[in-house]
């Protein structure tokens, strides 16, 4: 048979009154603002009522007996006449040589881009850039828009300029068992 709890009585005597401390530490602090406020308030009223008020009369008698002030001696700096005596140089403007322009004809040369992977998870394709970076090649993802197929995450391998390194970074790759397509790019400079 189950049992109400919830409507059980406590004893009187296990029952105290809510809040107790609080009210103590509460009368507590009044008393002691209330102290330390007086003595702020007592010790600053003596001090304003302490000073005696002077009559005109005696103030006037005192100033007749005072001895006139002596005047301070003029004092004189050094600087103005230190600047009227120096003579200022004119400095040397530095002169540099105008750099030469070389003016190359159009120069064209072809760079060799690796493409390693293509994925639509962001995931997959920083999944292959950190195996590649075990394996001692430095690669970046491309973040493509193809239309009709959505967004896709291209690892990209390169660029390199001349074929031996290109060959160094197949055979690696080929050592992985990472398939690699190679896109050749040429890049023209234009002389102005």
């Amino acid at each position: 048979m189950s049992r109400d709890y919830k409507n059980i009585k406590k004893n009187k005597k296990e029952t105290q009154p809510k809040n107790s401390g609080n009210l103590f530490s509460f009368l507590i602090g009044v008393v002691l603002g209330i102290f330390v406020t007086s003595a702020f308030f007592f010790n600053y009223s003596e001090n304003t009522y302490s000073k005696k008020p002077e009559l005109d009369i005696a103030t006037s008698d005192k100033q007749e007996n005072r001895k006139p002030e002596t005047t301070r001696p003029e004092i004189e700096f050094e600087f103005p006449t230190i600047l009227e005596k120096r003579e200022i140089s004119k400095i040397p403007e530095k002169k540099y040589n105008e750099p030469e322009i070389i003016v190359n004809e159009n120069k064209s040369y072809e760079i060799y881009i690796l493409q390693v992977g293509s994925f639509k998870s962001y995931k997959s394709a920083d999944a292959l850039k950190a195996k590649l970076a075990f394996s001692g090649l430095i690669s970046y993802i491309e973040k493509k828009d193809i239309i009709g197929k959505g967004i896709s995450y291209r690892v990209l391998v390169g660029p390199y300029e001349d074929e031996k390194n290109l060959k160094k970074a197949r055979k690696i790759l080929s050592n992985n068992n990472v398939k690699s397509v190679t896109f050749k790019q040429t890049i023209e400079s234009k002389s102005m």
